[in-house]
């Protein structure tokens, strides 16, 4: 059998797992950068246009010397990477290397809490935040994650918006 993935990004998965993972989580960023856009377009009048950037937005396995960690769509010109955690959560974790790649872009980081809920909230983390976040924390390695270096972020030191997510959709 083919490997379709370094051990690095598989982290403890086995091959089913991590290709599930990936499908599922770019179908979840599909749905929720899509209900970014309706949130835009009702609340403030914004006509948007999304925009694919970054590797692939298929949910496909790719070859990983084709993996990068571009901000994962364009919106209205402006580079956006999609994060979400599916049950609601005190703390959420950014990859230390994913987190200075986004600042490297003058990407903002659109970050859902509870995508599996009723109630999903959104903030979003602007680049000189991210500058911020990466001088004020420490980065410490996550096991699930194969021990990747992560900063921890608690939640209550961000604004959360609601957002509308079409469950049809999910």
């Amino acid at each position: 059998m083919k490997k379709l993935h370094t051990e690095y990004r598989k982290d403890w998965r086995n091959d089913e797992e991590y290709a599930k993972d990936i499908a599922d989580g770019h179908k979840a960023e599909k749905v929720i950068i899509e209900a970014y856009a309706e949130h835009l377009r009702k609340r403030y009048g914004i006509e948007v246009i999304v925009e694919d950037n970054g590797v692939d937005n298929s949910g496909k396995v790719i070859d990983n010397s084709l993996v990068n960690s571009d901000a994962d769509y364009i919106l209205n010109g402006k580079l956006i990477e999609v994060k979400f955690i599916n049950n609601m959560a005190s703390e959420f974790r950014i990859k230390k290397d994913q987190l200075h790649s986004y600042v490297r872009q003058d990407a903002v980081v659109l970050f859902v809490n509870g995508y599996n809920t009723d109630t999903p909230k959104f903030t979003l983390i602007k680049p000189d935040r991210l500058v911020e976040l990466s001088k004020t924390r420490r980065a410490k390695p996550f096991r699930p994650w194969g021990n990747k270096m992560c900063y921890f972020l608690n939640t209550n030191i961000f604004n959360w918006f609601d957002l509308a997510i079409d469950k049809s959709k999910k």
